[in-house]
């Protein structure tokens, strides 16, 4: 199944208002490293923030009253958010779970997944699945249904799909107009009401930059510093995707990089293309060699505005 988030779903506002908070730190103090993870518990706005910037200078970066004001004045948040409390908190990082640029420490252990598949309508090889998933949320989107997600299969022209609606009911036979455009045929559709849910914490970021679904795991890129390993590995591991697709004419594949905390190098680089895994030498891939070989930004924000992962 290929997903596809509303861009307005509650997931994506508190990923968006995560980099805004980090963007905001990071323009007044430039050196500093800085993690923000936005989410809502019992109705309440949560922002955990961590940084190495000195407890007394951390109120001069950014306040609870800064907080409601970027919220309040801008009307893509203060109109989703509603009403809120601040809940904020400052957690230190150790010096072991930064990335150095002097010692080359990775900030971070982490898993970073990349896929990419031959069955391309655009740019950044995405499975046409994956382009029908993104269609058709935004499809009835605009045909006034409160989506959140929708799941989808096609086979032999058949598309199946699990839809996530923020409603009790949705007029189904609206996925039957979609698919006489696209010239589909209709087959299982289910509908879930998640009105009453908040799926911020079983967010996938895979589902949004990589185009297909692989775990359940929740891990928030956009809110790093851009020194993260999270902000250069997610980005390597798609290029490596893409580049298997290009070069050795792949129909699909998968590249899955572990990174050590501590550790200069990847652990490891396992690709599974069209069913065959294999893994890559790790000896060059030090950030330096990362970020120079293979043309991937250190902005945060470039994340957004990549037509590379389109």
């Amino acid at each position: 199944m290929y997903k596809s988030k509303n861009r307005n779903s509650f997931d994506i506002k508190c990923l968006s208002f995560s980099a805004y908070l980090q963007e905001w730190v990071q323009g007044y103090d430039t050196g500093s490293y800085n993690d923000f993870e936005v989410s809502s518990v019992n109705e309440t706005l949560k922002i955990i923030w961590k940084t190495n910037i000195t407890s007394s200078l951390q109120s001069n970066a950014l306040s609870s009253i800064s907080i409601e004001n970027l919220i309040s004045d801008n009307v893509h948040y203060s109109s989703s958010f509603g009403e809120y409390d601040i809940e904020f908190s400052t957690k230190s990082f150790t010096s072991q779970s930064l990335y150095y640029l002097d010692n080359n420490l990775n900030d971070q252990t982490i898993k970073c997944v990349g896929y990419a598949s031959s069955g391309s309508e655009r740019m950044g090889y995405v499975n046409s699945e994956y382009v029908v998933a993104q269609r058709l949320v935004n499809y009835l989107d605009l045909q006034g249904v409160d989506i959140e997600e929708v799941d989808v299969s096609v086979k032999n022209n058949i598309l199946n799909s699990d839809i996530f609606i923020n409603d009790s009911t949705i007029d189904l036979s609206l996925v039957g107009d979609f698919c006489n455009l696209y010239s589909l045929e209709t087959g299982s559709l289910n509908y879930y009401d998640v009105s009453n849910t908040k799926t911020h914490n079983e967010y996938n970021h895979q589902l949004q930059m990589y185009g297909i679904g692989l775990s359940n795991y929740s891990e928030n890129i956009f809110g790093k510093s851009k020194y993260f390993v999270s902000n250069y590995g997610n980005q390597l591991a798609r290029k490596l995707a893409i580049n298997e697709i290009k070069e050795r004419r792949a129909q699909e594949t998968k590249v899955e990089i572990l990174f050590i905390e501590g550790k200069q190098k990847p652990e490891y680089i396992r690709y599974v293309s069209d069913g065959v895994e294999y893994t890559a030498d790790v000896n060059l891939y030090t950030k330096e060699y990362i970020l120079n070989s293979f043309g991937i930004s250190d902005s945060t924000n470039a994340l957004f505005n990549n037509s590379y992962f389109s």
